[in-house]
């Protein structure tokens, strides 16, 4: 086999060699800028997106961070009376969430919830934070989404502040 295309190739003349070997060098190049290239600048094109987007996310975070410790600084001294969970309870019915509640102790709740928008959350834990003087002792979250910033709450550990 490897002698036909000895005796093939010493049988074109020089122009169909320059020819073939154009030809050949062309289809490299292809095979490295489409094969090669183009799929790494691709995948530096959205690390960068998603760089880009995770470095607005914590800025947005601390934003949030900033204005919960101002809320909880200023926070009102008639929180209303009930228990730990029946507060937490009401809240995620009244927001429509369907969570899962762990009862650890009447101090701490955990909660799990399927899938939220990380805004959503933020502002239920503002509001049990504001109405019922709860805090959070952990937060565990897991992005589902990077359209709509949805997350699954895997771990929130929740108590009633000092």
């Amino acid at each position: 086999m490897k002698e036909k295309i000895i005796q093939r190739w010493k049988a074109y003349s020089s122009s169909e060699k320059v020819a073939s070997l154009g030809m050949i060098s062309v289809v490299i190049v292809l095979i490295i800028t489409f094969g090669i290239v183009s799929p790494l600048k691709e995948y530096a094109d959205s690390a960068y997106k998603r760089r880009v987007k995770a470095e607005g996310d914590l800025q947005w975070i601390a934003q949030q961070k900033s204005l919960l410790l101002k809320l909880s600084g200023s926070r009102a001294a008639n929180i209303s009376p009930g228990t730990l969970l029946t507060h937490i309870d009401q809240t995620m019915m009244r927001n429509g969430i369907t969570a899962v509640m762990d009862n650890h102790s009447s101090q701490e709740v955990k909660v799990q919830i399927a899938a939220i928008q990380f805004s959503h959350l933020i502002s239920i834990i503002n509001e049990l934070q504001e109405e019922f003087g709860i805090e959070v002792l952990q937060l565990n979250t897991v992005a589902q989404s990077d359209k709509n910033d949805v997350v699954s709450v895997t771990e929130m550990v929740l108590k009633h502040g000092q």
